[in-house]
């Protein structure tokens, strides 16, 4: 009726939030399109991918060497980000001073550049060995893509001292694969 109207909008064209009742907005009620991405605000999570990683290599190559790809995700937003995250390990065999470099690589540039870099570390000294591993990836990328564009994503491992192998992933004999896993999250930009 008019009257209740009136005293809702007072001088206002639209009905003031601290005028409604608590269970007069949920989400049942919302049409399914009055809430999309364009709405939701930055940081918000748009899709989740996980993958799987069972597989076992080992390098000892001093060139940067693909281990694999480790995850897929098409964009479904301009100017979103993708988070990474993994927790395939790497490890370096012995105690003979040997250094390993670790990248995280993507499609969108043709797996020309490192979005981001760890080193992998098995040193030895008259005090002791020292074991550095690398235990995987949290990593941010501002992809720059357009709405539609899949963006694979690998790891890239190069020995840079010593003579020992690395290990990417390995089982430690225990015969059957370990729960590895990468996660990549679309988020809001």
């Amino acid at each position: 009726n008019a009257r209740n109207l009136a005293n809702l909008l007072g001088t206002n064209t639209t009905i003031q939030t601290a005028k409604l009742a608590d269970s007069a907005v949920s989400t049942a009620k919302l049409a399914d399109s009055a809430v999309t991405s364009a709405k939701v605000p930055s940081g918000s999570i748009i899709q989740v991918k996980t993958f799987p990683w069972t597989a076992q290599s080992n390098t000892n190559s001093t060139s940067f060497t693909s281990m694999g790809q480790i995850g897929a995700i098409t964009t479904t937003r301009a100017s979103s980000k993708i988070l990474v995250i993994s927790n395939i390990p790497l490890q370096v065999y012995g105690a003979e001073n040997t250094r390993y470099m670790i990248e995280l690589r993507s499609s969108h540039d043709s797996y020309g550049s490192a979005l981001t870099r760890h080193n992998a570390i098995n040193y030895s000294d008259s005090s002791g060995q020292w074991v550095k591993p690398h235990l995987g990836w949290n990593h941010l990328h501002n992809h720059g893509q357009s709405v539609g564009t899949t963006i694979n994503y690998r790891t890239y491992i190069a020995r840079l001292a010593g003579s020992q192998n690395a290990y990417y992933s390995d089982f430690w004999g225990d015969g059957s694969p370990q729960e590895y896993e990468t996660t990549l999250m679309e988020l809001v930009g």
